[in-house]
């Protein structure tokens, strides 16, 4: 349902933010300029990051 897929998508967008987060809080006054930028969601699903958008499957009619 587009209920599903909006809580999918919202608890995705929650855990890239959250690991961004501990990414920057992790280099701390090492971080250099623009490498923040780099940690994307792209970035966090190419390393293994399970995606919950798009796993809702529907039942087939009878």
């Amino acid at each position: 349902t587009g209920n599903a897929y909006a809580k999918f998508n919202q608890i995705d967008t929650s855990v890239w933010q959250r690991l961004h987060s501990f990414m920057v809080k992790r280099k701390g006054r090492h971080l250099h300029a623009g490498e923040a930028e780099v940690w994307t969601r792209t970035f966090f699903h190419n390393h293994g990051l399970h995606r919950l958008r798009g796993t809702v499957k529907y039942p087939e009619a009878a």
